[in-house]
C-alpha cells in the first residue's frame, strides 16, 4: 500500500511539474505574442500607405534581389512579408556614454524608428532577404541644409515627412532576422537564460558598432542579444545573451582603438552597396535610387554617422 501511495505521490508531482512548466512556458509566449502586436504594422495609423509602399516595390525589389546572390529568384516568386514587418529603433547619439551616466538603456531608445519587411520565397516561405523602410526627415533635421540648392530644398520639402523604400538588403545578420521573426526562437531563447517577466521586447540598431540588438527587459534587468555580420570587429557572439552594461562595455572596447578608420557606410555614385568589408556574397545590400532625395537623405545619414565616429 505504501509503495503505491509513493507511487502515486511521484506521479502527481511529476504531472505538477509538466503542468508548471507548460503554464510558463504559455505566460511567456503570450507576453512575446503581445509586446510584438503592440507595435505591430496591422495597428499603426499608416499602413494603408505602407501597404502601397510594398505592393509599388515590388519591381525595385526584384531587380534589386538579381543585383546581389539571388539571381534564380524570379518576380513572381518573391513575397512580401507585410504583416510580418517590424519596427528597429535608434537610440541615442553617443549612448555609451549616456548610458555611464544613467544606466539605464530603456531610456536611451528614441521614439523614432524604421520599418523592416521581411522578403519571402512564395515556393517554401523561406527568409530571402529584408527591405527597409525609412521616413524622409523634415528640411529642418538635415544637416549643412545650407549647401543645398534650390531644388534639392524644394524636393525635401516635397517629400520631408512620408516613408519610403531606401535599401533592399539584409543589413542585419540573417540570423538575427528569423530569430525575432520566431516566437519560438524567442521563446528558446528567454528559457534558456530564465527569463520569465519580459515587459519590453524590441529591435534595436546601433549603426556604429554595425550591429543589431534584440533587446530585452524584464523589469529588473536589461539584455541584448547581438547580431552583426562583422563578430570579429565588434568583439560579440551573434545569438549570445548579454547584460546590456557588459553589451555596451564590449562596444567601447572594440572601438576605442582606433575608430577613426572604421566607416559604417562607403557610398559609390549614384548609390550602390554598403561597405563590401560589412557584407558577403550572400548577404549584399542595396540601396533604392528612387530619386535624387533618397540620395541627399543618405549623404546626410553618413555625415551624421561619421560624426558619431569620431
Amino acid at each position: 500500500m505504501k509503495s503505491i501511495s509513493r507511487l502515486l505521490l511521484v506521479v502527481f508531482t511529476i504531472l505538477f511539474s509538466l503542468t508548471t512548466i507548460v503554464s510558463a512556458d504559455s505566460y511567456v509566449s503570450e507576453k512575446i505574442k503581445d509586446l510584438k502586436e503592440s507595435g505591430s504594422i496591422l495597428k499603426h495609423s499608416e499602413k494603408d500607405d505602407l501597404l502601397a509602399i510594398c505592393d509599388n516595390s515590388i519591381d525595385e525589389i526584384s531587380e534589386s534581389l538579381k543585383s546581389m546572390d539571388f539571381k534564380d529568384i524570379k518576380k513572381d516568386d518573391i513575397k512580401i512579408g507585410f504583416n510580418e514587418m517590424y519596427k528597429v529603433y535608434y537610440v541615442s547619439n553617443d549612448v555609451v556614454n549616456q548610458y555611464k551616466s544613467n544606466k539605464a538603456f530603456s531610456g536611451l531608445i528614441t521614439d523614432k524608428y524604421e520599418w523592416e519587411v521581411p522578403i519571402f520565397n512564395k515556393n517554401d516561405d523561406s527568409l530571402i532577404s529584408t527591405g527597409t523602410i525609412l521616413k524622409n526627415p523634415l528640411l529642418s533635421e538635415i544637416e549643412h541644409k545650407d549647401k543645398l540648392n534650390d531644388e534639392a530644398i524644394e524636393l525635401i520639402e516635397k517629400n520631408q515627412g512620408k516613408w519610403q523604400l531606401a535599401v533592399v538588403g539584409n543589413r542585419c545578420h540573417i540570423n538575427g532576422i528569423q530569430t525575432y521573426l520566431n516566437d519560438d526562437s524567442l521563446l528558446s531563447l528567454l528559457k534558456e537564460n530564465n527569463i520569465e517577466n519580459v515587459t519590453q521586447l524590441k529591435m534595436v540598431i546601433f549603426p556604429t558598432y554595425f550591429t543589431y540588438v534584440v533587446y530585452i527587459n524584464d523589469g529588473s534587468e536589461e539584455y541584448g542579444v547581438p547580431f552583426t555580420k562583422r563578430e570579429d570587429l565588434v568583439g560579440v557572439n551573434n545569438g549570445k545573451l548579454y547584460s546590456m552594461s557588459d553589451l555596451l562595455n564590449i562596444f567601447e572596447i572594440s572601438f576605442a582603438e582606433d575608430e577613426t578608420q572604421v566607416n559604417p557606410v562607403d557610398v559609390k555614385a549614384g548609390g550602390g552597396t554598403l561597405n563590401s568589408n560589412l557584407t558577403n556574397n550572400n548577404n549584399n545590400t542595396i540601396i533604392i535610387s528612387i530619386s535624387s532625395l533618397f540620395i541627399i537623405i543618405f549623404i546626410a545619414g553618413v555625415v551624421f554617422f561619421k560624426k558619431g565616429i569620431n
